[in-house]
């Protein structure tokens, strides 16, 4: 598809760099992203472009299921809700990055921050912060590789909570209070997906 359009790096920029430099060069009225591991529904783009076409938001995410590590579904699926917000994605992040559409519009004045491991989260985040709106399709359109990048869940856990007190500044009680919810939904999450 002459559409496409490869970009690579001559180093390891990490993700938040090189979805950086993929957003600047894009030049359509939309952003999607795909991590490595994890694998797109052939129909995920036209589902989502036409959601994103009649719905007044300005991204969209989608439930995913479960794959191992050789690509064989596990047939679990983790659900989305039609909608989040902000207050509720610091207690339980449903965005899975692989699964993200957004307009481009949305994204100008905004980047992949490369100081915190989930730096998908932080900028979901912020956009919900700053009063943009999200949009969960209920269907399945993305398979998640259990066992990525993201599944190490020390590491992301330690990063939650940079997140509520460097970037998004939350008191401390408050950042207790969100991670108490979080470690319980990430729990329920993990069990989902092995049981």
């Amino acid at each position: 598809d002459s559409r496409i359009i490869v970009i690579q790096n001559i180093t390891n920029l990490g993700a938040a760099e090189s979805r950086n430099k993929g957003c600047n060069c894009a030049q359509g009225k939309y952003l999607a992203f795909l991590d490595g591991d994890d694998l797109w529904m052939a129909d995920k783009i036209d589902k989502q472009v036409a959601y994103l076409e009649r719905n007044e938001c300005d991204f969209s995410y989608t439930a995913f299921g479960f794959m191992d590590s050789t690509g064989k579904y596990l047939g679990k699926d983790y659900l989305v809700p039609q909608t989040i917000k902000y207050e509720e994605l610091l207690c339980k992040n449903v965005i899975l990055c692989s699964s993200v559409m957004m307009k481009t519009k949305a994204f100008q004045d905004h980047k992949f921050d490369n100081r915190f491991f989930h730096e998908d989260l932080r900028l979901w985040l912020e956009l919900l912060r700053e009063g943009k709106q999200a949009g969960g399709l209920e269907e399945v359109l993305v398979l998640y590789r259990s066992g990525g990048r993201s599944s190490n869940r020390l590491r992301s856990a330690q990063n939650r909570w940079l997140i509520y007190r460097k970037a998004e500044r939350l008191s401390f009680l408050k950042s207790c209070r969100c991670f108490v919810c979080y470690a319980y939904n990430a729990i329920k999450k993990y069990y989902f997906a092995i049981s």
